[in-house]
């Protein structure tokens, strides 16, 4: 198989990703808690990286076109995908189940809905949940209606047909 530059980038993206994710985790007790590894889109920048002592973790890649992605992992998280929507984006319309199969044999759930922020900039939001273990992994991806709902729904498609979870202690990230 041959590989476009896209693709090669990518794929480098990726292990560098997966690379700076190992190097931050080395250090923590719970090094063997798992991951979710995913495709991000070339103009992925992270702008925050939170750790937490107990290894959970929150980071937010900024991306051109005022989106932004977020990546979470919370140990013994109890709020069903529906309360989490809730909490964070009171007022979602428009709201679909993904039905996404599951992930790495994980249970997996995912909802995709229209939100209107305070300055009435409508935004699309998908957000996905994967339950592993004691830890829930959690997906969410927020862009601009105004970047094109079906654009944005298949990049968005593109990022969640990638996603697998890696336990780093088995994996082959040294």
């Amino acid at each position: 198989m041959i590989l476009s530059n896209r693709q090669k980038f990518s794929i480098c993206f990726l292990l560098s990703m997966m690379l700076l994710i190992a190097s931050g985790f080395a250090y923590a007790e719970n090094f063997d808690r798992p991951l979710l590894f995913l495709n991000l889109p070339e103009d992925a920048q992270m702008i925050e990286n939170v750790q937490f002592d107990d290894g959970d973790f929150i980071q937010t890649y900024q991306l051109n076109g005022s989106a932004h992605i977020t990546l979470l992992r919370y140990t013994d998280f109890n709020m069903s995908i529906q309360d989490l929507m809730a909490s964070e984006w009171e007022g979602a319309a428009a709201i679909a189940s993904l039905g996404i199969p599951q992930i790495s044999g994980q249970q997996t759930e995912g909802v995709r809905f229209k939100y209107a922020d305070s300055d009435s900039n409508s935004l699309l939001i998908t957000i996905v949940t994967v339950k592993a273990g004691q830890d829930t992994l959690i997906f969410e991806a927020v862009y601009p209606v105004q970047n094109g709902e079906d654009q944005v729904n298949a990049i968005v498609d593109q990022i969640i047909d990638s996603m697998s979870v890696v336990t780093m202690s088995n994996s082959d990230l040294g």
